[in-house]
């Protein structure tokens, strides 16, 4: 019984997340000046990458302009999970929406 409730408040706390978040428009973060040693970035795909970085705001939907290889980049979050402490520190999968090359 009690992992049965513990699903269910996963979900009602994921579909709560998704209602929040359709509410706010989506933002562009721009990472394009950061050094890439302020981040750390995965390509796992050909238009899929995990991303770890720095900073607040950041939520599903948002979109991170990135400076990859010397070619600007635009990437979408799909999905992203913050760290308990830092509490700014956050590790999130994204689709790329142009890849500027």
């Amino acid at each position: 019984m009690m992992q049965t409730r513990q699903a269910w408040y996963g979900e009602l706390t994921s579909a709560l997340k998704q209602v929040s978040n359709a509410s706010r428009a989506a933002k562009l973060h721009d990472f394009s000046r950061q050094s890439p040693d302020t981040f750390v970035f995965e390509q796992i795909g050909e238009s899929q990458a995990y991303m770890t970085g720095q900073g607040k705001n950041i939520q599903q939907g948002d979109q991170l302009l990135l400076q990859l290889e010397q070619h600007p980049a635009l990437y979408q979050v799909q999905h992203i999970d913050y760290y308990a402490a830092p509490s700014d520190i956050w590790t999130a999968l994204l689709f790329a929406v142009n890849s500027g090359r």
